[in-house]
């Protein structure tokens, strides 16, 4: 787990996720064989509607990170930004054992050239990473490709050069989420554990076996649409929806729980009723993400029975 320790740390580079709702910095310092939690900003921009001119919402993206730079006081820091769908994607590729066991830079060829062909000849330029997948006797994957837009990276990387922060390197959310999981506890290598990300356009989740992804996909809409549906049942505006969304979260009835009086009746204990509210409005989206997490689940262990 992350721990406060004392003794001498080692700075890492910043972790920088710039979101469809805000932007979020994170740094730890390593002590030994611990972590400690040296920097954890956000900032929510006033609003999220995107502007109608390209232009004028590169302009408003360019000041709203300069401002946040200067906030957070990281200028001249190195950072690791993520990237977020649909800017990039992971595909698994069955490809032969032998494969994947040649040299890694006839193996990246490999795996650029099979993107290639699934994305087809509509595709933009991406450029492509991979990791290979744990061996199994089953039929499966056995490589995961990531492919990132090569625009989306080169406007991130220029992003935040104009403001004045390094980009060490950009890298799938998914990814982070994942190394971030790992370290949380000592996973066992027959051991299926999963990070779900509730964004603010869709919900993904990632499946690890061990500390290596295996499952990378999108199980559901994101908070926006959640927030829509609350407003929608509720008969409240977007911004009060979003507020009782976020300060109440969602919550069962519990009927019949409570304190009983000796030679009394059960006291129901008192229900939350408007996170029993927003319940009743997500109910069927999150019942589909329930099912999609299921149905991950029974996917990865099939292909690791073990």
């Amino acid at each position: 787990m992350l721990t406060m320790v004392k003794g001498k740390l080692r700075r890492t580079p910043v972790g920088l996720d710039i979101g469809e709702t805000g932007v979020r910095a994170a740094q730890i310092k390593r002590a030994g064989q611990r972590f400690v939690v040296a920097k954890v900003i956000k900032h929510e921009w006033r609003t999220t509607e995107p502007e109608k001119d390209a232009t004028e919402e590169e302009s408003k993206r360019q000041a709203r990170m300069d401002r946040f730079v200067r906030s957070a006081n990281i200028r001249k820091h190195s950072v690791v930004v993520e990237l977020n769908p649909p800017d990039v994607e992971c595909y698994p590729l069955d490809l032969p054992a032998a494969a994947v066991d040649v040299e890694e830079s006839k193996m990246a060829e490999l795996v650029r050239w099979e993107v290639e062909r699934l994305l087809g000849d509509a595709h933009e330029s991406v450029e492509t990473r991979h990791w290979a997948l744990p061996r199994t006797n089953v039929p499966s994957p056995t490589v995961m490709a990531a492919a990132a837009q090569t625009d989306a990276v080169a406007k991130l990387v220029v992003l935040c050069d104009a403001s004045g922060v390094y980009c060490q390197a950009v890298e799938p959310a998914s990814v982070a989420l994942a190394r971030f999981g790992d370290v949380l506890s000592d996973w066992d290598t027959d051991e299926v554990w999963g990070v779900l990300d509730l964004g603010a356009t869709e919900t993904r989740l990632v499946l690890c076996v061990g500390g290596v992804p295996t499952v990378v996909r999108r199980v559901g809409v994101g908070g926006r649409a959640w927030t829509t549906q609350v407003a929608e049942s509720l008969k409240l505006g977007l911004r009060a929806a979003e507020i009782q969304k976020c300060e109440e979260g969602i919550s069962l009835t519990r009927c019949g729980e409570g304190s009983k009086p000796p030679g009394k009746a059960v006291v129901p204990a008192p229900a939350r009723d408007v996170a029993s509210f927003l319940l009743g409005a997500l109910r069927n989206e999150l019942q589909c993400v329930a099912s999609e997490i299921e149905r991950s689940y029974e996917y990865v262990l099939s292909c690791y029975p073990q």
